[in-house]
């Protein structure tokens, strides 16, 4: 017999991965910086520390790492005013952009800058792996384009997404160097993002189906791809939320009490990281951690979803200038 599922409060995501996964459901916990008047949680690495960024109650941003339960502030490089976490890895180091002089890894000690693309107006640093290959995108020159970029061993790789598009970014990236972003489907400045998937020179659209646009914001080593959706535009209101895909399979989710959400970033656990936006119009950090399920529903081969979620690469960026 196959057990009955609940969706309120403990919501249930079906994942198309390993037998273990598919025997699984995830619990969601809300992060909340203390004092905060909002919190966005963008990156996980494997031993669960998280990284973000908080509101006070002046409205300044403050980047911070999450571990063990324990919240610790990033004050920002010399000479900036904030200092925004993209990403972290497994070493604990926080890749992250300053407002004035750029992009830096930081290692909880020390401020290593990040060179921009040659030739660029700007470069934004957003993804980072465990052999320090760092992702991103950059605005070129005549500001006419923005660009992905790969950086590996102090070398830049440059790459665009097929389709006249003037816009194509690097956002999170694994430790096989595959690289998930989004970009623009047409020169035009209004057109719709779209999430991908780069590998080998491949671009490979990553979208959960009828959806108006979407960005893939996160991927671990099994290929597992986390990213925001929205809805079309038409019924109103439209929707934006997180997707999960696995194994061809996409799955929407929320976390409870979110009106809309974005997923960020996803371990190799499995565990799914964002930001969710409650009734109130407050911003909440979450994680959602994966707990077995009974061997009767591996058996079964089901699971569900949790469903919603909130683009934030244009909103964070206008709003802190780092944020996705």
């Amino acid at each position: 017999m196959v057990p009955r599922f609940s969706f309120a409060g403990l919501l249930t995501l079906l994942l198309g991965l390993s037998p273990t996964a598919r025997a699984a459901h995830y619990t969601f916990t809300t992060i909340d910086v203390p004092g905060a008047r909002d919190t966005e949680v963008v990156g996980i690495n494997n031993h669960g520390q998280l990284t973000g960024a908080y509101f006070d109650l002046a409205g300044f941003s403050h980047a911070f790492v999450y571990s063990n339960g324990v919240f610790t502030t990033i004050a920002p490089p010399p000479g900036n005013q904030f200092f925004g976490a993209r990403a972290i890895n497994d070493a604990g180091e926080v890749l992250g952009h300053a407002d004035v002089t750029g992009n830096y890894l930081f290692n909880g000690v020390t401020y290593t800058p990040i060179p921009n693309v040659p030739g660029s107006s700007s470069t934004l640093a957003s993804g980072i792996n465990n052999a320090g290959d760092i992702t991103g995108d950059y605005v070129t020159a005549d500001g006419s384009q923005v660009l992905g970029f790969l950086l590996k061993n102090g070398v830049f790789t440059t790459f665009s997404a097929p389709g006249g598009g003037n816009w194509t970014s690097g956002v999170g990236i694994n430790d096989a160097d595959q690289i998930v972003g989004h970009a623009y489907d047409s020169p035009l400045i209004a057109s719709e993002f779209h999430g991908f998937l780069y590998r080998q020179g491949v671009f490979t659209r990553i979208e959960p189906p009828g959806v108006f646009e979407s960005n893939a914001t996160g991927i671990n080593n099994l290929g597992q791809i986390v990213g925001t959706y929205h809805d079309p535009l038409i019924p109103t209101p439209s929707h934006i939320g997180s997707f999960l895909y696995s194994n061809g399979v996409y799955t929407k989710f929320d976390p409870p009490g979110a009106v809309s959400s974005g997923a960020s970033d996803i371990n190799d656990a499995g565990q799914i990281v964002g930001t969710f936006v409650d009734a109130a119009g407050r911003e909440h950090g979450f994680i959602a951690s994966v707990v077995p399920e009974p061997s009767s529903l591996a058996m079964a081969g089901i699971a569900g979803l949790v469903g919603l979620g909130c683009t934030w690469h244009h909103r964070r960026r206008r709003r802190s200038g780092a944020l996705q």
